[in-house]
């Protein structure tokens, strides 16, 4: 919407048929970025509660609740790279049928050596020149886009740390923390640099998320 001699990034949080503001004073929307809600009733109901309780502008709450592309207005839509995988034709095809071409031959046996799909980024590393092939193997359907499932393919696995051994006083304040999951609590973790403040949260969000519930964390860098 303009601002001044600027355009600025707004949030809608709620439609009114009517206004106490003079309607010449109003700004006019120019542009709406995103067709559905990117929070949930939820997640408006905690930002308003923050506001209140930490006594700071709402607008500012609700900035700091998007990532810097949505801010920006970029789209919400996350672009995931494409993948490809063989088809049963081309599992079961015998590559020297394409001694013809090369280059389609090469990339069926790059598809063959492998049980999963492969992604845009694996083929770039691979071959920088694969999409003519590839694209001429998709309408030979000996290859076919691959589906991803939640954004994690088949094949890939995810690296989980082992936490660390903390103190005493560090298992205390997890601990604590913890023994009051499920109501409203308060506390404030002090320590200097390095004395592994940082650890304790980790452990205390991994309980949160095996409960089933979510957690917010907010960085504030200190100059």
């Amino acid at each position: 919407m303009p601002f001044g001699k600027t355009k600025k990034i707004a949030y809608l949080v709620e439609c009114v048929q009517h206004s106490d503001i003079d309607i010449g004073k109003l700004k006019r929307v120019e542009r709406i970025l995103d067709e559905k809600p990117l929070l949930s009733t939820k997640d408006l109901v905690l930002l308003h509660w923050a506001s209140r309780y930490y006594h700071h502008p709402l607008g500012e709450v609700f900035s700091a609740a998007f990532p810097v592309a949505l801010r920006q207005g970029k789209s919400a839509l996350i672009q995931t790279e494409k993948r490809y995988a063989l088809t049963e034709s081309g599992k079961a095809i015998d590559s020297e049928l394409l001694k013809r071409t090369p280059k389609q031959k090469s990339v069926l046996e790059k598809f063959q050596a492998h049980s999963n799909s492969l992604s845009e980024a694996e083929l770039s590393g691979w071959n920088q020149n694969w999409r003519t092939s590839v694209k001429q193997l998709l309408d030979k359907q000996l290859l076919e886009l691959a589906a991803s499932k939640s954004g994690i393919h088949q094949g890939e696995s995810i690296i989980r740390n082992n936490a660390l051994h903390c103190n005493p006083q560090q298992q205390t304040a997890i601990d604590t923390v913890c023994d009051s999951l499920g109501q409203f609590g308060v506390f404030l973790l002090e320590g200097v640099t390095g004395s592994g403040k940082t650890e304790v949260y980790m452990q205390i969000i991994s309980a949160v998320l095996e409960r089933g519930q979510q957690v917010l964390v907010l960085c504030r860098k200190l100059h």
